[in-house]
């Protein structure tokens, strides 16, 4: 008796943890995806190629840019309540030529900014494993009461 009370009380704790893990997961992947949880602009300052190496060929940029950077206050609150909504100023920047400038700097001031909001993260995380919950025990329980209320209405019948 004891196993199954500890498997009816974990089982619905194991499936809300399930679930805020991937809401968690997937809330910290918007926020740091560019259109979804910022957008940003850059115009260039300054800057310079550098080579990493041996080689006299430019493998790199060291650049100053000025950075707009607007959060999304939907994945980012707490830097919104605390006025770290937006930002424009300058940047610098250590990249390869090939990559995305705006994308690196961004991230630069995206990451301090999604710590900043990990507890959001995680009270809306939970609170969707707990709907999901509350869901699927209703749901279950309708479905038992429609297998029930055919079972007596078969008997009925007979």
């Amino acid at each position: 008796m004891p196993k199954k009370i500890l498997s009816l009380t974990l089982k619905p704790i194991l499936k809300i943890f399930a679930v805020a893990i991937v809401v968690f997961i997937i809330l910290n992947l918007a926020a740091r995806t560019s259109g979804v949880g910022y957008t940003a602009s850059y115009s260039y300052m300054s800057g310079e190629a550098f080579s990493f190496g041996r080689g006299d060929t430019p493998t790199g940029l060291d650049l100053l840019i000025d950075l707009d950077i607007s959060f999304n206050p939907l994945l980012f609150p707490f830097s919104y309540l605390s006025g770290y909504g937006t930002y424009s100023g300058p940047t610098r920047v250590l990249c390869y030529q090939e990559e995305n400038v705006v994308e690196i700097a961004s991230l630069l001031r995206v990451i301090p900014e999604t710590t900043r909001n990990v507890p959001y993260f995680l009270v809306v995380s939970f609170l969707a494993g707990l709907l999901v919950e509350e869901l699927t025990f209703h749901i279950s329980r309708l479905r038992r009461e429609k297998i029930s209320m055919r079972t007596s209405i078969a008997q009925a019948r007979t």
